[in-house]
């Protein structure tokens, strides 16, 4: 039995059927089977929902176009730091159901993205959208380790645990589920300083900014881990240090 929520229906049971990708690159989360450009274009034109182009400025929630059943997510992760561990341990206290989402609307809609995320001392990131639901919330875990909330009729936020397990370069899928504490702390280094108001002064070239991304890059250690993430870590943080130094 399905439960309306306004713009979605909360449909208990599968969830998506693929691993989440936290994509260090474009900072997005990706839970979908496209592994490339071309494949993502053809998914976007078989199916509806938000977003219509490569990466569009808005989330993107791709449905079945006849049941309208969530078929894939690519989330913004937004570019500021908030304290939202009040949020996160409302959202975490609620009853967690798998499942998957339904549109209500078969005409294409725009979703836009969160505006604040925290990365918190677990390894969890939190991604909030800014309104303060005034009903129910409910925690859909839409696939392994990633929940979307819902209140008055949308998202309010996702939050995915051990993120640090998701870390991708780009289009490829992790290759191992196993932890290293190590990068995720490295992590959580990138995002306290790849943000506002930091990400301004590195366009407009300010050398202390860049001298922490050059230590982080340097401290990435590639010999130990996890080295996929570790990899994808480093390429990302040393294009940054190449672009704005």
């Amino acid at each position: 039995m399905s439960e309306s929520i306004g713009r979605f229906e909360v449909r208990p049971g599968r969830g998506l059927a693929v691993a989440p990708r936290l994509i260090i690159g474009s900072r997005s989360l990706m839970v979908s089977p496209c592994q490339d450009g071309a494949a993502h274009e053809r998914h976007v034109l078989a199916t509806v929902g938000s977003g219509n182009w490569y990466q569009s400025e808005h989330d993107e929630l791709r449905f079945s176009p006849s049941e309208r059943v969530l078929e894939s997510v690519w989330l913004h992760i937004p570019e500021v730091n908030a304290d939202l561990a009040e949020p996160l341990a409302r959202w975490r206290a609620l009853p967690s159901t798998p499942g998957t989402l339904r549109s209500t609307r078969s005409d294409p809609f725009d979703q836009v993205p969160a505006t604040t995320r925290m990365f918190g001392a677990d390894g969890t990131l939190v991604c909030a959208y800014g309104a303060i639901a005034s009903g129910a919330e409910t925690r859909l875990e839409v696939a392994e380790g990633c929940s979307v909330v819902v209140g008055d009729g949308d998202l309010v936020g996702w939050f995915i645990e051990d993120a640090e397990r998701f870390v991708v370069r780009s289009w490829e899928f992790p290759e191992s589920a196993v932890e290293d504490r190590e990068f995720q702390a490295r992590l959580a280094e990138f995002f306290d300083l790849v943000a506002e108001p930091n990400i301004e002064a590195l366009e407009d070239g300010e050398p202390d900014v860049i001298e922490r991304l050059t230590v982080l890059r340097d401290g990435i250690n590639l010999g130990g881990g996890v080295q996929a993430r570790r990899a994808a870590l480093r390429e990302t943080v040393a294009e940054m240090v190449d672009f704005f130094g």
